[in-house]
């Protein structure tokens, strides 16, 4: 739900940072496909194993039923489209 606007000063932003490159498409030069970059690759990989740690510490002492619940209701929340 961002604006276009938003969006290029993100990309603009990551590009900047080094931790996304710009190709071209393969078939239509007009496309730009973003890629992680090796550094996007390493900060993607650390924030992967952060968020695991972070998941396992906000699970502990409840059920696998109960954390299926908990997945189920913040996905449809992200999607907007809540369970009744």
């Amino acid at each position: 739900m961002l604006t276009p606007q938003t969006l290029s000063v993100i990309v603009a932003n990551l590009e900047k940072a080094g931790t996304i490159v710009k190709r071209r498409h393969a078939s239509n030069e007009r496309i730009r496909q973003l890629e992680l970059s090796e550094k996007g690759n390493a900060l993607y990989a650390e924030a992967r194993g952060r968020v695991r740690l972070l998941e396992a510490d906000l699970a502990a002492g409840y059920s696998e039923d109960e954390q299926k619940i908990v997945r189920r209701w913040l996905a449809a929340v992200t999607a907007g489209t809540p369970e009744d």
